[in-house]
């Protein structure tokens, strides 16, 4: 009867397993190709990835996928909303502050998955993006542009095409790439070949981004840290070089470099304008009261009072997403803090401060209510609890 017990006790561990497995799987997909299943229910876009959570949080958290490696660094974060939300009772917005929460306890959940699970669906995610980029660029350069409009292809003013891929936008496809190639680079280099890892430095540059750009130049910094090889490294280093000469050199990018004003401050930064005014803001209202650097001015403050205050005045968009600053203004630097420092410790000053820079860069395009956060959150301290196991 005991044998018979365990035998079943077994059986009864694969199928919560391969349970778990099929959740994770299903809300990856949702958080790293959003548009191929977005859709728009009274004028209001919904994200898959708001479905698919909701009900893969519980099914993970019944089949024990939940590990306390996981949960433990996501608590500071989740004290300052519960923090913040109290200080400001008057004037948070509950229902944001309970959306963040369950972001946050999703990246927990999801980093508790396997790691060769998680390193299978990164590569195919790199693959998928890279080939969809490169094909659409090619496809606009040959003038049949019109043929890959499903890859999201959109329009930067009245001049250049930029492709997003699968994600909303060039910079969080970017990102993305981003982040699961330093996965990739983390636990199985190998697979990134000179020339393997020379189209996904292409694929970044031809979104036409700069903070592709800057992600180009994080993962070569990486890349070469981690490589051991001379030759491949010499390899990466002149073929990396010859991609960022090449891509700075383009008419996007120097129109762009032409365009910047800075007699004009912060409002002559073109897209940079947007990332940083919220900070100008903030560098304004603070004076007055300090308290909200520090514990934020609760969930959902920011986007009413910056876009009247200063964001529809300091440029000519009928509407401006500030997001970007947003879990500073929402719980102040004490939540943004952990994120920074605790979520991922790499061993080595050099990479640590890659993996820092890498995080600030994603931080100053992002908040805790989008997919590309629960993405960055998820891989980061996955990349944690492998490397400590």
């Amino acid at each position: 009867m005991g044998k018979d017990f365990r035998q079943q006790s077994t059986s009864a561990g694969a199928v919560a397993l391969s349970i778990r497995n099929w959740a994770t799987v299903v809300a990856l997909v949702a958080l790293a190709f959003p548009t191929l299943l977005m859709s728009e229910i009274a004028g209001r876009v919904i994200f898959p990835h708001y479905i698919a959570l909701a009900v893969i949080i519980p099914i993970l958290t019944l089949t024990g996928q939940a590990c306390w490696s996981t949960v433990k660094p996501i608590i500071p974060v989740l004290a300052m909303i519960f923090i913040s939300t109290l200080i400001n009772i008057t004037s948070t917005n509950l229902l944001v502050a309970g959306f963040h929460s369950l972001h946050l306890v999703a990246i927990a959940l999801l980093a508790g998955c396997s790691g060769v699970l998680a390193l299978r669906f990164a590569k195919f995610t790199i693959l998928a993006y890279v080939a969809a980029i490169l094909l659409a660029q090619t496809s606009i350069v040959l003038g049949f542009a019109s043929w890959v409009e499903w890859l999201l292809v959109v329009k930067d003013g009245a001049s250049a095409l930029r492709v997003s891929a699968f994600a909303t936008e060039p910079s969080y496809a970017a990102m993305i790439i981003l982040v699961l190639t330093r996965f990739v680079i983390c636990f199985d280099i190998g697979w990134l070949s000179p020339p393997r890892f020379g189209l996904i430095l292409a694929a970044l540059l031809a979104t036409l981004s700069l903070f592709a750009l800057i992600s180009a130049i994080l993962l070569l910094a990486m890349y070469l840290n981690r490589r051991g090889d001379i030759r491949a490294m010499a390899i990466v280093v002149v073929g990396g070089s010859l991609l960022l000469f090449v891509s700075t050199s383009t008419d996007f990018f120097t129109g762009r470099l032409q365009a910047l004003d800075f007699t004009r401050g912060a409002e002559g930064l073109g897209t940079g304008t947007v990332r940083l005014l919220p900070y100008i803001y903030m560098g304004q209202i603070l004076p007055h009261n300090p308290l909200p650097l520090f514990f934020g001015a609760g969930a959902g403050a920011l986007e009413a009072g910056f876009f009247h205050a200063m964001g529809r005045y300091a440029t000519v968009a009928d509407f401006l997403s500030v997001h970007m600053a947003g879990p500073i203004y929402d719980y102040g630097l004490l939540a943004v803090i952990p994120i920074i420092f605790l979520w991922n410790r790499p061993r080595g000053n050099i990479d640590h401060g890659l993996f820092v820079l890498m995080t600030i860069a994603i931080i100053l395009n992002t908040g805790i209510g989008t997919y590309l956060f629960i993405i960055f959150g998820t891989f980061a301290l996955l990349e944690q609890r492998v490397r400590a196991s």
